[in-house]
């Protein structure tokens, strides 16, 4: 592949990570705008609940997908299959899964939790599970057509925001939650739905018993290390309900709800994994130099999660209250998590499109037996700044083991080490620096962020990162 083939591929990438960041940031913005007027009519305890219900629903609606998305978007970007087989497969896997799924989850849901959480709202969650086999959002991921996803995520957002506003009048409405997220997910379920079949009007269903297997195969190592991820982000969540109250897991979860915001990373890398996918089979070169491109990036924002660390409290107080100011030190250890987070995204996703999901899972098992065992001594010990700091402990050690991993098969992987930028450091120090500085000067307010954000455009200036298509 040609330089200009490689900057026809970043070009690509871009119009992509656009398109579904403009998706995930409006989803975000107003899904944030969602959380903060629940927090704040519902109160720590019923908002605890919720969250803990939201944590269980997760490790069963992983069962009913166990991340078969990655490898329909994979096999799609390849060309090797039939859509047809593929679209009908992922319907009949995801269907099955969720079926199974929702009958376990409303069995422990009515015997186990039917003390402490109301029989509604476990009925109105259970219903998202048949939400999840009509989705098509692989095959637009797939066929990298990424503006669909941006509207579909935008209009589930939106109406989930305004359902909320008109139904959510008191504390007690808070059950209704599950099922207005139902109503807003199958409306822009219904929108992919239909502009799939739309573009692709010769579809037809069609079963093909030997690729539902392979599929199932191929998905099960990055479906158990998803379920691994799960473990270290969410059970947490069910200590801090264990071993404390549902109040302190709404104040965790407030604090988390701001963590996740800055979680577009993945919609940054799956961007990225269609074109990676394709670049690792013709040449490795052209490879390395789309993750070397995007990593510049990642390191930019991983430096300024450091340096918003400094304001979690002006943060935390001003988006969801006073009510919520004892999860300030907790946001200010997420966001550090955060940012180690980007700082090792390009020795992670990247295995996806190598075909090496087998790393992934043996890390993420890894990873997440760490967490537990660091959460149960933390918690009682702690409370939530303990959980806070078993998430980054976590963080650290799986980013480590990645990286080594990399760097221990360089010579296989025609690996070179230039992941890291040198001017990296540059970003990280002056995020450190003037963090610092203006939180002593200009003190703890929005000003402050905006003057850091100035600081960051200013050295991406001077280091040319907005001439995006150099390193093509």
């Amino acid at each position: 592949m040609e330089k200009s083939s490689i900057s026809t591929e970043i070009k690509i990438i871009i119009k992509n990570f656009f398109h579904l960041a403009f998706g995930e940031l409006a989803s975000k913005a107003f899904g944030f705008f969602t959380t903060i007027y629940i927090a704040r009519s519902v109160g720590t305890e019923r908002f605890g609940e919720l969250s803990f219900l939201a944590v269980v629903y997760s490790y069963f609606s992983l069962f009913a997908n166990p991340s078969l998305d990655m490898i329909a978007v994979r096999e799609l970007a390849k060309g090797e299959y039939e859509e047809n087989s593929i679209v009908s497969t992922m319907f009949i896997l995801r269907f099955v899964l969720s079926l199974a799924s929702a009958i376990i989850f409303l069995i422990i849901g009515i015997t186990v939790f039917n003390s402490q959480l109301p029989l509604m709202i476990v009925l109105f969650q259970a219903i998202n599970f048949f939400l999840i086999p009509l989705s098509l959002e692989f095959y637009f991921r797939g066929k990298e057509d990424m503006k669909w996803i941006a509207v579909m995520k935008t209009l589930s957002s939106v109406i989930l925001l305004l359902l909320t506003l008109i139904v959510i009048t008191s504390q007690d409405d808070y059950i209704f939650l599950p099922l207005l997220y139902a109503v807003s997910t199958l409306a822009g379920t219904m929108l992919l739905f239909v502009k799939g079949f739309r573009k692709h009007s010769k579809f037809s269903f069609t079963f093909h018993f030997p690729l539902c297997k392979w599929m199932l195969q191929e998905s099960l190592p990055l479906g158990i290390s998803s379920f691994a991820v799960l473990i270290y982000y969410n059970i947490d969540t069910v200590f801090i309900w264990k071993f404390l109250n549902p109040a302190e897991v709404g104040l965790y979860t407030a604090a988390y709800k701001i963590f996740f915001v800055f979680s577009i990373l993945n919609v940054f890398m799956s961007a990225l994994l269609p074109s990676l996918s394709k670049a690792w089979r013709e040449r490795k070169d052209d490879f390395y130099a789309q993750l070397f491109t995007v990593s510049k990036y990642v390191y930019v924002v991983a430096a300024f999660l450091v340096a918003l660390s400094f304001y979690s409290r002006y943060i935390i107080e001003n988006i969801f209250g006073h009510e919520y100011l004892d999860a300030q030190l907790v946001l200010r250890i997420l966001l550090i998590t955060q940012a180690v987070i980007w700082f090792f995204a390009p020795f992670g996703h990247p295995l996806i499109a190598m075909n090496r999901q087998n790393i992934l899972l043996k890390v993420s098992l890894f990873g997440a037996t760490i967490n537990v065992c660091l959460n149960l001594i933390f918690i009682p010990a702690l409370g939530i700044n303990g959980a806070a700091l078993a998430t980054l402990a976590t963080e650290i050690t799986v980013g480590i083991l990645l990286f080594g991993y990399f760097y221990s098969k360089r010579n296989v992987l025609s690996f070179k080490l230039k992941f890291i930028p040198k001017e990296s450091i540059v970003f990280l120090l002056c995020n450190i620096i003037f963090g610092e500085l203006f939180s002593i000067i200009i003190q703890y307010s929005l000003l402050s962020i905006i003057s850091i954000i100035v600081v960051n455009i200013v050295l991406m200036k001077y280091y040319k990162y907005f001439n995006i298509y150099q390193y093509a």
